[in-house]
């Protein structure tokens, strides 16, 4: 009788370390993977700050053309296109297209590796300069 007690005792004090173990593992693999979510969410939110700024900085070029051409609708781009400085940092201006009553603007921003190209319709009417559209673009056709 006193053996099977000693048994029983002795059993429950390997199952608890067992069990003692496997919480540990487990609240230690819920910590690193918590940890790298953390770390990796750093990340994103720093490309999602590069890409602002690229979309900013080929807006700038947008409203660059957009002014040029309320002061001389026939603004013409010296070949290969212009580059403009902004602050810092450059944008390019890829084209202004004649499509018949409309002009075609094409920008270009990049920033740490974040690409905005920029395809923008503009109108013009007797005294003013209208936007028929703004939009991201993957590429140019």
């Amino acid at each position: 009788m006193i053996f099977e007690f000693l048994k029983a005792n002795n059993q429950s004090g390997y199952i608890a370390l067992i069990s003692i173990i496997i919480i540990a593992i487990l609240l230690i693999t819920i910590g690193v993977v918590i940890s790298f979510g953390g770390f990796f969410t750093r990340f994103s939110i720093l490309e999602n700050e590069y890409k602002e700024i690229s979309v900013d900085l080929a807006e700038a070029c947008g409203e660059f053309v957009i002014a040029k051409l309320a002061e001389n609708w026939f603004y013409m781009l010296p070949p290969g296109g212009e580059t403009m400085t902004v602050g810092t940092n450059n944008c390019q201006i890829v084209s202004i297209q004649d499509s018949g009553l409309e002009k075609i603007i094409r920008t270009q921003a990049i920033y740490q590796k974040s690409y905005t190209n920029l395809e923008i319709k503009v109108s013009r009417d007797i005294s003013n300069i209208n936007i028929k559209s703004w939009k991201e673009v993957t590429n140019f056709n």
